[in-house]
């Protein structure tokens, strides 16, 4: 009989091991290879927030989102962007000048403080039907990854007609870098050497178009190569090559994921004028 009560006894234990494995599972679905948040200010890391702090020292809402990539309203499972960044803000929002976004694949777009004051931001983790955390781009159906965290936005109370840019709906979220205007004037983009009015707005047009994906010297995203190192891209290519490439860089090479000025700029005429004014700005550094 005791042979038989330690056999039982064993098959109990491997249903409950294979309970515990299958609750394990389901649980993992908001997590992910690299579940922490790092948490840099004015250029020094100052917190690595895991997974389990997330959620555990912040209130997890489902809230619905009109998502601009995919086009249609999809649940999440956020935490508010305030109450994670609440602790790393001594006086408030107002002493920052902006947070840059840091993202798995090396892009890093800059969202400037007024984006916090007129949007409520959120850090989802989770998508609500339990489904795999990723979505299908509107334009062509790719998959896109969302983990392990993804930026997501409502404007705040009492202003729905504000517009958002989907440039702000980060995914593969890793670190978020904050900074005061001190720190902002070592992410800046270098000032032309030469020129004038012609190449100060090629600057703002690289910071608006490029600049989340392109370091210059170091500075900037880093999902294409540095413009600057180790040699100036107007130095390696033509400026009709360059032209055609800032507006249009699937006609010379089918598989680039580069978005092009053609999307911004439907007119041709607007957006070789924008790629010529950025080209000035290069050649003028």
């Amino acid at each position: 009989m005791s042979c038989f009560f330690g056999m039982e006894g064993f098959r109990l234990f491997t249903i409950f091991i294979l309970a515990l494995c299958s609750w394990q599972v389901g649980a993992s679905k908001i997590h992910s290879d690299v579940d922490s948040l790092k948490i840099r200010k004015d250029h020094v890391d100052v917190a690595e927030i895991s997974l389990a702090d997330l959620v555990t020292k912040n209130t997890v809402q489902i809230l619905p989102f009109e998502d601009p990539i995919a086009k249609k309203k999809i649940w999440y499972k956020v935490v508010s962007l305030d109450s994670v960044l609440r602790p790393f803000i001594k006086s408030g929002p107002s002493e920052l000048t902006l947070v840059e976004v840091i993202c798995a694949d090396g892009y890093r777009p800059q969202l400037p403080i007024s984006v916090l004051e007129h949007f409520d931001g959120y850090i989802a983790m989770a998508r609500e039907d339990r489904a795999h955390f990723a979505l299908n781009r509107s334009k062509d159906g790719r998959e896109i990854k969302l983990a392990p965290y993804y930026l997501v936005w409502k404007p705040k109370k009492g202003r729905p007609f504000l517009k958002y840019s989907p440039s702000q709906w980060s995914y593969q979220v890793v670190g978020l870098h904050l900074m005061s205007a001190v720190g902002a004037q070592k992410n800046t983009l270098p000032e032309a050497k030469k020129g004038g009015s012609f190449e100060q707005e090629g600057k703002a047009l690289f910071a608006k178009h490029c600049f989340s994906c392109h370091a210059l010297d170091g500075v900037g995203g880093q999902v294409g190569p540095d413009l600057l190192k180790p040699l100036p891209a107007t130095e390696r290519y033509s400026s009709d090559w360059l032209e055609r490439w800032i507006n249009d860089p699937q006609s010379l090479r089918a598989d680039s994921k580069m978005v092009g000025l053609k999307q911004s700029y439907p007119d041709v005429k607007k957006r070789r004028s924008a790629a010529q004014k950025i080209l000035s700005y290069l050649n003028a550094l």
